[in-house]
């Protein structure tokens, strides 16, 4: 909730859209604002008109979204992504322009994660996923919006004595340790300009 406040100014009286059902969050700020939660296929559309919403709220729900019913064989075997960026057109589409999108979700590239790999475990997050995005993923598939704020959190996993292990190792081998917390925060702006076509 922190997080939130920090960045978007006085969310009081908005129209606030969650996918993916509704959290705690979403229960405390219908104390002053319009709060809905979508009951839709996040692959397909959102079930809310268009430029409707001040705010989208997505809270760990982007690494679950599969691709969008396939067409052809091709897109049977390959991950296309076509969900995702599903997802991020609708999110454009709902918002009003200057809206603020949160997203939280898994981040592949966690300590997490690289402190699994040489162990032959599965180099992910959470296991059930559909698939874990890295920040460069993210930021591209939503590259309409405006970054306005990027955090890596440590929320799932206490790294503190394995962690700092796991990025000397990294640092050794001439690696990035930034932005190795295990779940991303993005606070995206729909820019002023324009409404989604």
């Amino acid at each position: 909730m922190v997080r939130l406040l920090r960045h978007i100014p006085d969310p009081s009286g908005m129209t606030i859209l969650e996918t993916g059902g509704s959290s705690p969050l979403l229960d405390f700020l219908a104390h002053h604002n319009d709060c809905y939660h979508t009951e839709s296929d996040l692959r397909l559309a959102f079930d809310c008109p268009d430029s409707w919403a001040d705010l989208i709220l997505s809270l760990e729900v982007f690494e679950h979204l599969k691709d969008q019913p396939e067409k052809s064989f091709d897109e049977v075997v390959l991950f296309q992504g076509s969900g995702t960026r599903q997802f991020a057109q609708e999110a454009d589409r709902c918002l009003k322009p200057g809206g603020f999108l949160i997203l939280t979700t898994p981040n592949a590239l966690a300590a997490i994660v690289m402190k699994r790999f040489p162990y032959g475990e599965v180099p992910m997050v959470f296991r059930p996923h559909v698939r874990e995005y890295s920040k460069a993923e993210i930021v591209d598939c939503f590259s309409d919006f405006d970054l306005i704020y990027y955090e890596s959190m440590y929320n799932f996993f206490d790294m503190h004595d394995d962690g700092a292990i796991v990025l000397k190792q990294i640092a050794q081998l001439g690696g990035k340790t930034v932005d190795r917390g295990d779940d991303h925060f993005f606070c995206f702006r729909k820019a002023q300009r324009s409404i989604a076509n």
